[in-house]
């Protein structure tokens, strides 16, 4: 009679996100939205393996797989797959102790699986975690109950009823284990609170018939002698009022109008409480006092029709709907009346003396704790989550807090921890993030920061350090970058909370950046430096707002910018410059910080590039210049509309396209290379792009597409390689990187899986070698990589970093020579490294800089030859760039300045001849460039403007230059002579690329060096020969890298060495032989790493 069901909950989830299915060749999008919608509909049409089907696709890091892998187990449960399903549960029980969801559905498998042992025992450890959760101690109380565990049973539902006076089952059950008993009277009690709390429940017509009809025949159950309460004598003489059924006669009349047994045996019932003297058990405790106020209230009516909604009698239920008026006053007496009932004296239920229970406003426990006569907590005190997780404990003193306090996270984690005297914060504070790293040290006093704060990142780098004194900052506070101790970012004075005194600014390195300073939290003056202390920039306040000039300075003392603010606005002329002195752009603002007048842009030989004219920072025309000063083409607002064509100086359209009338680019825009390659389209719609952006390399063939809605970078973004393979490739929802991108080797083996959620990396990073097989895997939180695993080439974990600890790293080859040393320092590589040969010489010696190269970098042979040097200053390349040959020779010779490449480049073969030299410009290849023969003879000059191939020379055979032949948009095949009249090279170009054979010959005509690029990418065979037309090398090129075998051979043509590369990587077997033919040296290598040697 009167089961209650347990029923698995279904729950439509409506999460918009998404997910792909990937390979590397195909990606195939599923919104997330529809994808969860397809689940639900699955369940709806009862098709549970069908549904589970679609959650398995899912990955731990979706924004819904928490919640459609509990919908997964419910499935599982359905199909009393109960074994797997305990299984899941067990391993997310072990990721988080503290997700009370899986708990419950472990014990919910455990109890269809009638194993109710083991289900007590799973509720018992989620109590452990949850201890006030009223759900575990239900369905603990039905698993003990099915066991024939009745006492344990009942003081389980009786637990579940107090920390949730809402939560109707617990009475059902109850009551039926009354009937059971024979106890008719403690049984009508418990089902009339089942329909009071809830009187449209899916069972509760179910259960008003039933109760009917309990009360009105003869109870045939065979009692289980079961001890229900204390109070089980105490209501014998009212189980006789009920059982003789003297209620039932005509002559017995009620205030209500409804007719029915279960309303006179109510009453009857009721009516004799006022002289029930109970002995103390749950029953005299709850029950009696809330039937007791009913009656005492002349609440019967209201009482009688609450618990008669359910019922199909219409003439009922229009008795019931004409008391509506009295029932909007009788839900809240009824609630608050039950709540404070459940709140006292529930000592006895719980084994030990407890205190006050507080409740939140749908039920659950909120809180535990002595109150006075006032309601006021007094003593011990805590409050907890709608879990049933512990969420403050403390103490008061009177009505104050006092004592320590602290506060818990979800996951049962301290939060804060603070003192509290006469009711104010006092003494030290402590917050916590939710793992148990430290975020927060401070002092309170009167509830105020008082003294020493200190903020720490996630991973426990110290991020600020500051003072208070009555609440108000005072004295220095030090902010630190993300690298933590000891570098500093600013430190700020502050008096009585408000900026008062120098503020500064440091480079990580802990050079001076900036100074600025205040009065009084009113800013006066600002000066900013660049790392050896010269000046950057100069700005004037007045009244804490910029007002006057300023003045920007490039690191070498020359100005950079120049202009005016007024009232935090830029206003009037502004002039930028190259770092040559030469003007850039000159421009002005009217007053409001609106482009307005003319604007000229120069180039770095002073010649003027383009004019535009604002009308309040809208573009409304244009003028461009060729070298000469020449107008290449002009336009005007024509209306609401400006359809513009920018050029470079040299003729060729640089972009296409129209301005709507608010000056946003409306429709398809073009975007060209300096040689009128098409480089770029994208459609917009009044400043909004609306379809993809496609990328083009120079040859015409497509670099990148990544679509576009509603201005959004939205749907799957495709990288390739020079040949059209996949370079990269992943989605973006709503602008950022979502869910999987992957990252492919030139041959398409999978080199990389990240895993993003809202732009952030997050979750596991999987780093694989050149063969495809792992190799590495990342941890990340929140884009911060926390700690790595490598793996062997035999797919064996060999080590695991953690990057928030100072600490050296060291990694060894097969022959128990260390392979590399490397230092990390609060999550950054930071300090000296050192790679070494498998012979035990160094391979590499550099320092990084808080992930950063800096200072002297080298590189040497596996004889201890110095071949690369190389300087950095703080991640930026600077000074001399230096390689060598394997015999010492110096092979480059370039100068780096700012991170660009500057001045002249000059290179050497192994003989010490020159082979090129070359002029740069900040990265710009500018001049004639001069190439050499193997013996030092010029063979071809090049001429470059700003980056632009524009001709190409020869020697004559009088030894004069041949006058410069034009190349028309970097489009070209070139033949180069020798000044003795023999060919020397062939090259092609394709809008300033090399595409199509590079090949150079000796000087009696036979082939030098053969090689093939597309679109300036190394591809295909590359060969080199000896003078007398003998092959020397053989390889081949995928994208730019090496792959495939590389032999070389001795002029006698017998091989010299056999290499093996893949995807750019030294991998496999590598042989050397002697020039008879004789095996002499043979290396393995696996991912570019040598990993074994064999001398013969």
């Amino acid at each position: 009679m009167m089961k209650q069901m347990l029923k698995p909950s279904w729950l439509t989830f409506l999460f918009i996100s998404f997910s792909m299915l990937l390979s590397a060749q195909q990606v195939h999008w599923i919104d997330m939205n529809e994808h969860v919608g397809s689940i639900n509909e699955s369940i709806e049409k009862e098709k549970p393996e069908e549904a589970i089907k679609l959650i398995s696709v899912l990955n731990e890091n979706d924004t819904v797989y928490e919640a459609m892998i509990k919908t997964k187990i419910q499935l599982l449960i359905q199909l009393e797959k109960y074994e797997e399903s305990i299984n899941i549960c067990d391993q997310h029980i072990k990721e988080n102790q503290n997700n009370y969801n899986y708990y419950l559905l472990k014990g919910l498998a455990l109890l269809r699986s009638q194993r109710y042992d083991e289900c007590v025992t799973a509720y018992q450890e989620m109590l452990v975690h949850h201890p006030m959760n009223y759900i575990a101690y239900y369905n603990m109380g039905i698993a003990y109950e099915l066991n024939k565990q009745f006492k344990e049973s009942i003081l389980s539902y009786q637990k579940a009823i107090v920390l949730n006076p809402y939560y109707q089952n617990p009475h059902l059950r109850l009551g039926n284990l009354c009937y059971q008993e024979n106890k008719i009277s403690q049984a009508l009690l418990c089902w009339n609170t089942y329909l009071l709390i809830n009187p449209t429940s899916e069972m509760a017509l179910e259960v008003l018939v039933e109760m009917n009809n309990a009360v009105a025949q003869k109870n045939t159950h065979t009692p289980n002698g079961i001890k229900v309460s204390e109070d089980d004598e105490a209501f014998e003489e009212l189980d006789l009022i009920i059982t003789n059924y003297a209620a039932l006669s005509k002559s017995f009349k009620t205030p209500s109008k409804i007719g029915e047994p279960l309303v006179k045996q109510n009453y009857a019932l009721l009516t004799k409480l006022q002289d029930f003297e109970g002995n103390g058990g749950f029953w005299s405790e709850k029950y009696i006092p809330l039937y007791l106020g009913i009656m005492q209230d002349g609440q019967f009516e209201n009482f009688i029709s609450r618990i008669m909604k359910a019922t199909t009698n219409e003439a009922y239920l229009k008795i019931i709907n004409k008391n509506t008026k009295n029932q909007k006053i009788f839900l809240p007496w009824f609630a608050n009346e039950w709540k404070l009932i459940c709140g006292k004296n529930n000592g006895k239920f719980w084994g030990k003396e407890i205190a006050q229970f507080d409740y939140y406003s749908e039920g659950e426990l909120h809180s535990v704790g002595d109150m006075d006569e006032l309601g006021n907590f007094t003593g011990k005190f805590s409050s907890y989550s709608l879990q049933g997780t512990l969420k403050t404990s403390g103490c008061y003193e009177g009505d104050k807090r006092s004592g320590e306090w602290k506060w818990y996270y979800p996951n049962g984690n301290v939060e804060e921890i603070l003192g509290y005297k006469n009711g104010m914060g006092y003494g030290p504070f402590t917050n916590f993030y939710e793992d148990g790293t430290i975020c927060k040290k401070a002092t309170f006093d009167n509830n105020l920061y008082d003294g020493e704060f200190k903020k720490y990142s996630p991973n426990g780098v110290i991020e600020e350090k500051s003072n208070y004194k009555a609440g108000n900052l005072q004295g220095e506070k030090i902010i630190y970058y993300s690298y933590g101790e000891p570098c500093v970012h600013f430190k700020i004075p502050f008096e009585q909370g408000k900026i008062h005194g120098t503020v500064l600014e440091y480079f990580p390195s802990g050079e001076l950046m900036m100074e600025k300073t205040f009065n009084d939290g009113i800013a006066q003056t600002e000066k900013e430096f660049y790392r050896d202390g010269t000046l950057n920039a100069i700005y004037e306040y007045d009244k804490g707002v910029l007002n006057g000039s300023v003045k920007i300075y490039y690191s070498n003392g020359t100005l950079k910018q120049e202009g005016l603010f007024k009232n935090d606005e830029r206003m009037g002329l502004w002039k930028t410059y190259f770092i040559n002195d030469k003007l850039k752009q000159e421009f002005s603002y009217d007053g409001k910080s609106n482009l307005t007048g003319s604007y000229k842009e120069y180039d770095i030989d002073g010649n003027l590039w383009y004019e535009y004219q604002y009308d309040e920072n809208k573009l409304v025309g244009y003028t461009y210049f060729d070298y000469g000063g020449k107008i290449l083409g002009s336009g005007k607002r024509q209306g609401q509309y400006l359809k513009f064509k920018g050029y470079f100086q040299n003729g060729n359209l640089i972009s296409e396209g129209m301005y709507d009338e608010n000056g946003r680019k409306n429709d398809m825009w073009k975007y060209y290379s300096i040689y009128g390659a098409l480089i770029s389209v994208e459609e917009y719609d009044h400043g909004v792009l609306i379809k993809s952006d496609i990328e083009y390399n120079s040859n015409g063939s497509p670099n990148s597409t990544i679509p576009y809605l509603d201005g959004l970078k939205q749907g799957l973004a495709q990288y390739k390689f020079v040949n059209n393979t996949v370079n990269r490739q992943g989605y973006y929802w709503n602008d950022t990187l979502q869910r999987f991108w992957y990252d492919y080797y030139p041959d398409g083996t999978l080199k990389s899986t990240l895993f993003y959620v809202d732009g952030e990396m997050v979750g596991t990073s999987n780093d694989y070698d050149c063969t495809g097989a792992l190799k590495n895997i990342d941890y990340f939180k929140k884009d911060i990589v926390v700690h790595s695993i490598k793996y062997s080439k035999n797919q064996i974990a060999i080590d695991t970093v953690n990057y928030f600890k100072d600490t050296v790293v060291d990694y060894y080859y097969d022959n128990g020579k260390i392979k590399s040393r490397r230092h990390y320092l609060n999550g950054y590589i930071h300090g000296d490294i050192e790679y070494y040969h498998y012979n035990g010489l160094p391979s590499l010696k550099g320092t990084y800089f808080f992930g950063k190269m800096h200072s002297d970098w080298r590189w040497y042979n596996d004889s201890g030859t110095l071949t690369s040097q190389e300087t950095y200053e703080y991640g930026v390349q600077v000074g001399k760039d230096l390689s060598y040959h394997d015999n010492g020779k110096l092979s480059t010779d370039n100068f780096y300045s700012e991170g660009k490449e500057h001045g002249t480049s000059v290179s050497y073969n192994e003989k010490g001849k020159k082979t090129y030299e070359g002029s740069y410009v900040y990265g710009e290849r500018h001049g004639p460039a001069y190439y050499y023969s193997d013996e030092g003879e010029l063979e071809l000059v090049r001429y470059y403007r700003h980056d632009e191939l524009i001709g190409y020379s020869y020697p004559q055979q009088d030894g004069t230059l041949k006058p410069m032949i034009p190349i028309i948009n970097g489009t070209t095949k070139i033949i180069s002579y020798s000044q003795k009249g023999n060919k020397a090279r062939e090259i092609e170009f394709i809008n300033g690329d090399l595409d199509g054979k590079y090949i150079k010959y000796f000087s009696n005509g036979n082939m030098f060096e053969y090689d093939e690029y597309l679109a300036g990418v190394h591809i295909g065979e590359s060969k080199d020969y000896y003078e007398n037309g003998q092959l020397k090398s053989i390889g081949h090129y995928l994208n730019g890298y090496q792959h495939g075998e590389f032999i070389t051979y001795y002029e006698n043509g017998k091989v010299h060495k056999k290499q093996a590369y893949l995807n750019g990587c030294r991998q496999g077997l590598w042989e050397e032989f002697k020039a008879n033919g004789t095996l002499q040296k043979k290396l393995e290598y696996h991912d570019d790493e040598l990993i074994h040697t064999d001398y013969f």
